[in-house]
């Protein structure tokens, strides 16, 4: 039996994997699929040059009415007729990625024979299959897209038409987006469950004593703190809601630490700004994606983490 390693360690191959800085949660899956490779394997990272979806996130956090509107638009028919603006637009925007893509191939002194695609946000996806034909034409290569489902919410954009395989962490999820593609007629797109991929540093096991400590936090009457996870979204998303949060868990309890990352931008600054002097707050402001999702990662190793509280509209 071919190992894993030996099949993406082929020279013959090229692994490129595709996000967007919308969100911790891309950010986080793609590093977690990327350390998750064998250590023979250099994948390639390709970023999009897209700000819609950034912005979109970032008005409909700040504005209660717009993000009343874009809620209006993730349900019904005025799903149906978003998704198919936005998959236009992201598609009439897909020569930018063709020639990153292209540049990418240039570069490499072989030409491969295949190119293995993980797409971890639905913009760029996209953009990749409308590109697809074209570069195995000029190219003479093939060419496999993968997408994984970050968000646990049946959007209709994560439908990425011609897209060998779509993973999602939910069977809901899979039900939704299959009765969506058999409602625009195309059914062949293999759609699989499978849990969000975790960093290989989440899966080491706890010591004796640290799993002592874990049940002892769950006896009511303990004394011992319990350790809040709150990665805050790239672009800010319910951040009101967290602060609200915050506040009615501390005035409950002394022993809830809240340990919040965040990447330090303009649209996170206001929030990071309030509840940096806060008792029980632990803050770490981040200047780049690659430092949050670092971040994120060391307050597990150094943290028995009891809960972590994700982006509140899902």
């Amino acid at each position: 039996m071919v190992e894993t390693s030996q099949v993406l360690g082929d020279k013959s191959l090229v692994v490129i994997f595709t996000y967007a800085p919308a969100g911790l949660g891309h950010l986080r899956v793609t590093d977690a699929l990327y350390h998750g490779l064998p250590s023979n394997v250099i994948p390639v990272l390709l970023g999009s040059d897209d700000k819609s979806i950034s912005f979109i996130h970032r008005i409909t956090s700040v504005h209660p009415m717009l993000r009343g509107l874009m809620e209006m638009t993730q349900k019904g028919i005025l799903e149906d007729v978003f998704t198919y603006l936005y998959r236009n637009y992201l598609k009439s925007m897909s020569e930018n990625i063709y020639n990153k893509i292209i540049s990418i191939l240039d570069q490499r002194i072989e030409l491969p024979r295949t190119i293995l695609v993980v797409s971890t946000h639905f913009g760029l996806a996209h953009q990749l299959v409308e590109v697809k034909e074209k570069l195995k034409r000029e190219k003479n290569i093939n060419i496999y897209t993968i997408v994984q489902v970050t968000d646990d919410s049946p959007q209709h954009l994560w439908y990425v038409s011609g897209a060998d395989i779509i993973f999602v962490p939910s069977k809901e999820t899979k039900i939704e987006l299959m009765k969506y593609g058999g409602s625009l007629g195309e059914n062949k797109t293999r759609i699989e469950v499978v849990a969000y991929p975790l960093s290989p540093k989440l899966g080491q096991l706890l010591l004796d004593k640290e799993f002592n400590t874990r049940q002892k936090t769950l006896m009511p009457y303990s004394k011992l703190t319990i350790n809040i996870a709150v990665p805050v979204s790239g672009a800010a998303v319910g951040t009101d809601y967290l602060e609200r949060l915050i506040d009615i868990l501390s005035n409950q309890s002394y022993k809830y630490i809240f340990q919040v990352v965040s990447k330090s931008r303009s649209y996170t600054r206001p929030f990071l700004e309030r509840i940096k002097d806060k008792n029980n707050v632990k803050l770490s402001a981040c200047a780049t994606d690659r430092d949050t999702v670092d971040e994120y990662e060391r307050i597990y190793s150094n943290n028995l983490i009891s809960l972590e509280i994700t982006k509140p509209s899902e």
